[in-house]
């Protein structure tokens, strides 16, 4: 269900995000806050997914730790590249500059 969502839910704000990456019509801090919600919103889906994931998980069973390592490993660019986009919408919205998402 959440990764339904994040599709339909994110859909227009990235490619928002993508063309205003490129072409720079909007002010620094109004694509900073639209990078910090959108990103947030991919990082909280992802930490609440994984979470339940590993709540479901009460019975112990031979595959248990291996089913671990592969659902922390598939999300750990879900986590990682959000926290980033996060870390660059707020850089954009204190600064005001595009030349931190320019490097």
């Amino acid at each position: 269900m959440i990764e339904t969502g994040n599709a339909f839910i994110n859909t227009v704000p990235v490619l928002f995000i993508l063309v205003m990456m490129t072409w720079q019509v909007v002010p620094a801090p109004a694509l900073g806050v639209t990078m910090s919600v959108v990103f947030y919103q991919i990082f909280h889906g992802t930490i609440t997914h994984f979470s339940a994931a590993l709540m479901r998980r009460y019975e112990p069973s031979s595959q248990g730790e291996r089913s671990r390592v592969f659902d922390f490993g598939a999300n750990v660019p879900w986590i990682a590249f959000p926290a980033a986009g996060i870390a660059v919408g707020v850089h954009l919205i204190v600064t005001g500059d595009y030349s931190f998402a320019l490097w």
